[in-house]
């Protein structure tokens, strides 16, 4: 909720309800001036390069981070989920999802679930889960999606066994791992996409077979990174907003966990360390509860 803004701002007043893009961009580089502020060269994000959102304020430096709800019953927490929202978004955009595509993804988390709602929202007839992970995998099925364990069960022959005997036409690789680019490369049709969205979890390298296999399907890679703020082509962010606001995206049901401030220590110690198991975790403010 914005408490107080600077002189001249007009975009936003005090009162209002938003959500906060936490990427700030030069507006000068050539890829700000091209449109694409998200690969900024010289970037910097609230909560990394300047202080962000684990405090009672968080001094915002642009009107142009923020983005308002339209709707006052849409839930602070699903407002506060937007960020990783547009990641989503981004990722099956850059894999121009179409209507009756089917689409594998690896990585059953919070944002890859996200990317299997956006990819439905934007007419996929089938979405595949691949993690190695139990409970994300039973998690998938819950939130109505197929889903395979690909370290007990053999992938390929699942992918066609879900999509019909075709191999998929998009996968969305967001672990990071070598050994699921591998099994992307394996699992796309000739002429297929595959969109890198993980961080790399570790050296990521594909075999030599799988390299021939890029070659021979004419397979093309899409990278993504953050998400797209500028109006053209669409502002992903206004547009998440919106959806969220239509109730036609939701996703509150990845928060496992909510903490207070003075609570937040001991929760991200308890993430790092493993000794609980979460999703979605949110330091959510007395007020937003």
């Amino acid at each position: 909720i914005v408490e107080q803004v600077g002189a001249g701002v007009t975009h936003v007043a005090a009162g209002d309800r938003v959500t906060v893009d936490p990427v700030t961009s030069c507006g000068k580089c050539h890829s700000c001036l091209r449109g694409k502020p998200n690969v900024c060269l010289h970037l910097a994000t609230m909560g990394v390069h300047r202080d962000g959102g684990f405090a009672e304020y968080c001094l915002v430096p642009s009107a142009w981070n923020f983005v308002e709800s339209h709707n006052a019953d849409t839930p602070m927490t699903m407002l506060a989920m937007a960020e990783p929202a547009c990641v989503a978004q981004h990722a099956v955009r850059k894999s121009s999802v179409y209507f009756g595509a089917n689409v594998l993804i690896f990585g059953a988390g919070p944002i890859g679930i996200m990317a299997g709602r956006w990819a439905k929202l934007a007419g996929a007839a089938k979405v595949l889960f691949s993690d190695v992970v139990d409970a994300k995998v039973e998690f998938c099925k819950k939130c109505g999606f197929d889903a395979v364990n690909s370290r007990t069960q053999p992938l390929e022959e699942v992918v066609r066994q879900t999509f019909r005997g075709r191999l998929a036409d998009i996968a969305i690789e967001g672990t990071g791992y070598g050994s699921a680019l591998n099994q992307a490369i394996t699992c796309i049709r000739p002429f297929g996409t595959i969109t890198l969205l993980g961080n790399p979890a570790a050296d990521t390298t594909i075999t030599k077979a799988c390299h021939s296999q890029l070659l021979r399907k004419e397979a093309t890679i899409h990278a993504i990174w953050n998400s797209h703020y500028s109006n053209l082509p669409i502002n992903e962010w206004r547009y998440t907003v919106d959806q969220m606001d239509s109730g036609a995206f939701d996703c509150t049901d990845l928060i496992s966990h909510t903490c207070s401030l003075d609570e937040l220590p001991e929760m991200t110690a308890a993430i790092h360390e493993h000794r609980i198991d979460t999703w979605k975790v949110l330091y959510t403010a007395d007020s937003a509860k």
